[in-house]
């Protein structure tokens, strides 16, 4: 079978990573829209096993060496607290997958940064909420992450894209853009910009 330029950058990505096994198929994977997304097939003495090999977009993430430390951190100690607690670490946090030298992400010689998942089975990410019940899953899932977190030793996390989380100055930057209107479109979703400005005083 002959490979797509594409899959064979895939397959070579794949040979940097502690993957044991033979590479099958490399294709696109998911709907992001900052960092380039692949799944990786390979077969390996323990059947077929997929992994997701993802390109850090460095211009969003500026020190992708930094932002690599933070998830490396948060990852290994969800690890370990989800298997102090009896649950399953393959199902319940991300997996990293270390490269030949041991570091959590390869840089290529055109300076380009990736990193390589295990892929989570049977899972299943939704764009869009179909179902309110999607809402309170997501809602129990983010604060049991925050809660498996809260005793994260040692120094803060790096903040890898400065003032991302900036809550108030996102809702100043909103007020600003319905203000200036450059699309002339604000009055064709007023109701959705009086809904956020009804509750500004929780931002």
């Amino acid at each position: 079978m002959i490979m797509s330029m594409e899959e064979i950058e895939i397959k070579d990505i794949g040979r940097q990573f502690q993957i044991e096994g033979e590479f099958i198929e490399g294709r696109p994977h998911g709907s992001g829209h900052i960092n380039d997304t692949y799944l990786g097939t390979y077969n390996t003495s323990r059947g077929v096993k997929r992994f997701v090999h993802q390109r850090i977009n460095h211009n969003v993430f500026k020190q992708p060496e930094k932002l690599m430390e933070n998830i490396e951190r948060v990852t290994g100690y969800a690890r370990q607290r989800i298997i102090e607690a009896g649950g399953d670490p393959e199902r319940e946090t991300l997996t990293l997958v270390a490269t030949l030298d041991g570091k959590s992400f390869y840089k290529t010689v055109d300076g380009e940064y990736w990193r390589t998942y295990v892929f989570i089975n049977g899972a299943r990410t939704y764009e869009m909420v179909e179902d309110l019940r999607h809402v309170y899953s997501a809602a129990k899932a983010f604060g049991n992450f925050q809660k498996l977190l809260d005793s994260l030793p040692g120094e803060r996390l790096h903040e890898t894209i400065p003032g991302f989380h900036h809550t108030r100055r996102r809702f100043e930057a909103f007020k600003q853009a319905v203000g200036k209107d450059a699309a002339n479109r604000a009055k064709t979703i007023r109701s959705e910009i009086d809904f956020y400005l009804e509750r500004e005083a929780i931002a």
